[in-house]
């Protein structure tokens, strides 16, 4: 629980340099309350308090970072079916061009659907990355729950009693493991078509130029 008080007492007790240190330091860290309090102690000492105006910027800088990967997020999850729908596409063989008329017709703008078309791989590689990282997450969650099973099963063999089976992160990190292997097989095969359809365009481009 907040104690103005305590705060109050204990900025009462630290050096002028202390206080000068903490504001430039750790300013941006503390609570709207414990900084309000900070200040009024500058004030009381006659202390320069130019620092607080740093302050505020860093923590307005804080607020915006925060902010902007609040909207990211909010957007990923927004655009989530649109990349499903791309993917899935280009998997059943679609050209850029019918993807991009497909993606017109769910109300997608022109920009928008220029910049996705364009930047498929690299959304595919992020995407895969990201399934290569959960198929690690979901191996270790299993091998946890097989270990604690070991462990206690060993334990009991040698002295006898009861011995626990982690079913729950076995079972958990087994059903991770292998959804985020499928996710990595569906992505590498994408990425392959890709780099098959950009090798391809690059040959025809070369030609045209040769031939000029």
């Amino acid at each position: 629980m907040f104690d103005p008080s305590l705060i109050k007492d204990n900025y009462k007790q630290m050096s002028d340099e202390q206080l000068i240190h903490l504001a430039k330091t750790e300013g941006n860290e503390l609570s709207a309350e414990a900084l309000t309090i900070l200040h009024e102690e500058f004030i009381d000492r006659n202390l320069n308090t130019d620092v607080f105006g740093t302050v505020e910027d860093i923590k307005e800088e804080d607020r915006k970072e925060n902010q902007e990967r609040i909207n990211e997020a909010e957007t990923n999850e927004q655009q989530a079916p649109t990349w499903n729908y791309i993917f899935d596409e280009k998997r059943n063989g679609s050209t850029n061009e019918e993807i991009y008329n497909g993606l017109l017709q769910r109300e997608i703008d022109k920009d928008s659907a220029t910049l996705m078309i364009s930047s498929m791989e690299a959304k595919a590689k992020d995407i895969l990355a990201s399934h290569e990282a959960d198929k690690l997450r979901g191996l270790l969650v299993c091998a946890a729950g097989l270990a604690i099973t070991f462990v206690t099963y060993s334990a009991v063999s040698t002295s006898g009693g009861t011995y626990v089976v982690a079913w729950g992160a076995i079972i958990f990190g087994a059903i991770r493991f292998f959804k985020a292997l499928n996710n990595c097989d569906k992505y590498k095969e994408i990425i392959e078509i890709l780099e098959q359809e950009n090798a391809s365009s690059k040959e025809e481009l070369e030609t045209k130029t040769d031939s000029l």
